[in-house]
């Protein structure tokens, strides 16, 4: 690889948050659980109540016309009686007609609509906290990571390739990319040659101290605490980081 793709490369790894692992692994994660919904228990108890409302209504009409009652009476009525019955329609007739009386009907209504209002605020709450936060597998466009870590390349690429033809009739552009490029090619070569100069240390130290490896391991360590402690604490952490 050519030392004047380090630029890109950094690049590329910057955007990708400086981490070459598709994404961290979890255990004993927490799921969304499904929305609440009304048990069958609730629906039956809505659709008898709806149905003996409508009954209810219906025989209410039906003795104010046989008794004569005053039309402010059988207007009311009948509005009722129309109102109770679409309602019934619209719920659905009931697996079995209530026979109990309506205060106890009326109690069995509430107390499952409590449950079930405080199984909604529940999930409410647990969804509240995940506001926000993206959903795997919704993607409008999706690709391997490793796919996604080439694309970005690739675009690094392409504009690398036009702010190299834009530097061939722009002066300050071209000083720019030259810059960047002789700073990489370098820290490159500076880098390698430091590499090869302590190595080249510590072969010639063990062959001159070949019959005395205690002597040989106190050096060395001597060494590696001297310059460790020369470094600045972001250096020491670069290293670690890329010996890791």
């Amino acid at each position: 690889m050519k030392l004047h793709i380090l630029p890109i490369l950094a690049v590329v790894f910057c955007l990708t948050g400086c981490n070459i692992i598709p994404k961290k692994v979890e255990y004993f994660q927490d799921r969304v659980q499904p929305m609440p919904e009304r048990t069958t228990q609730a629906d039956e108890s809505l659709r008898q109540a709806a149905r003996l409302a409508a009954d209810r209504a219906a025989a209410t009409e039906r003795a104010a016309l046989s008794t004569d009652a005053a039309p402010e009476v059988i207007k009311p009525a009948s509005d009722t009686a129309l109102l109770t019955s679409a309602v019934s329609a619209q719920v659905g007739p009931p697996s079995k007609l209530w026979q109990g009386d309506v205060p106890a009907l009326i109690a069995r209504m509430d107390a499952k609509e409590a449950d079930y209002r405080r199984e909604l605020e529940s999930y409410r709450a647990e969804v509240r906290e995940l506001a926000g936060k993206k959903i795997e597998g919704t993607g409008a466009i999706q690709v391997g990571y490793f796919t996604h870590l080439l694309i970005l390349a690739a675009i690094v690429a392409v504009a690398w390739l036009i702010l190299k033809i834009v530097a061939i009739t722009n002066a300050p552009v071209s000083v720019g990319l030259k810059t960047i490029e002789g700073g990489s090619k370098f820290l490159g070569r500076a880098f390698g040659e430091l590499v090869e100069a302590g190595q080249d240390f510590k072969t010639r130290l063990k062959q001159r101290l070949a019959d005395n490896p205690d002597l040989l391991e106190s050096i060395l360590t001597d060494f590696k605490t001297a310059h460790r402690s020369s470094q600045s604490r972001d250096t020491q952490k670069a290293v670690g980081e890329v010996k890791g």
